[in-house]
């Protein structure tokens, strides 16, 4: 699924499949500091610890892993003011590496 309305469960189990042994497991952490202020109980995802410092990285592996043969040879355009192109680039480069 890369353009489409809405993501079912279906569609994030198949994208953790797709990113098990490739994106880190990131830690989730509490603060009671947090907690405190909120009155209620966060919980942070620690994504910076992914590969690149960021959860774009999950994003732009799992639109790229599923690029047909066709697709592949148009090639991939992105722009970005941010590190998304920083991810992009990361992900081909281990799509280069597994082959």
């Amino acid at each position: 699924m890369l353009l489409s309305d809405s993501v079912t469960i279906t569609d994030v189990e198949a994208a953790q499949k797709r990113l098990l042994g490739i994106a880190h497991q990131t830690p989730v952490i509490t603060s009671n500091t947090f907690n405190e202020l909120t009155q209620s109980q966060v919980f942070f995802k620690c994504e910076n610890f992914q590969r690149t410092g960021a959860f774009k990285f999950r994003g732009a592996y799992n639109a790229l892993v599923q690029l047909s043969a066709q697709q592949k040879i148009k090639g991939v355009i992105t722009y970005s003011s941010g590190n998304h192109g920083h991810q992009r680039r990361t992900t081909i480069c281990i799509l280069w590496r597994s082959k």
